[in-house]
């Protein structure tokens, strides 16, 4: 929590924020991924652990990022539609997919920061056409 505190902290715009923090998460080591890939498969077959565990991080890392957004959305940064809450799911989505995936290597996905570059486009320009 503390390294994610003082990334989200930076005087910086939340899209390198955010980027910050998805590299981090990339970049843990695998022992641990170990740990998160466990109590994300506990959250996903137990509906009291997932209710644990959403209390847990509620006073850790899902206030700080909720609260980056948010400020952002203030800010003009991140447009107001739709909810931080919408974005914050996103975010959670793109920045959980870096430790899901790891290295995986999957056809027509880009490898190591490439694919981080190529999620966080999706999460902040979308992928509906502009014009």
């Amino acid at each position: 929590v503390v390294e994610l505190g003082a990334i989200l902290a930076r005087p910086a715009p939340v899209r390198a924020r955010l980027a910050a923090i998805a590299a981090y998460v990339a970049g843990l080591a695998e022992a641990e991924r170990a740990v998160v890939r466990m109590a994300l498969r506990d959250a996903l077959l137990s509906a009291e652990r997932r209710q644990r565990l959403f209390a847990r991080f509620a006073q850790g890392h899902i206030p700080m990022l909720f609260a980056t957004i948010a400020a952002a959305q203030r800010g003009g940064e991140l447009v107001e539609a739709p909810t931080a809450m919408v974005m914050f799911m996103a975010a959670v989505a793109v920045i959980g997919a870096q430790l899901v995936l790891g290295d995986l290597p999957l056809p027509g996905v880009p490898a190591g920061p490439e694919r981080l570059d190529a999620a966080l486009a999706l999460l902040f320009d979308g992928i509906g056409r502009r014009g």
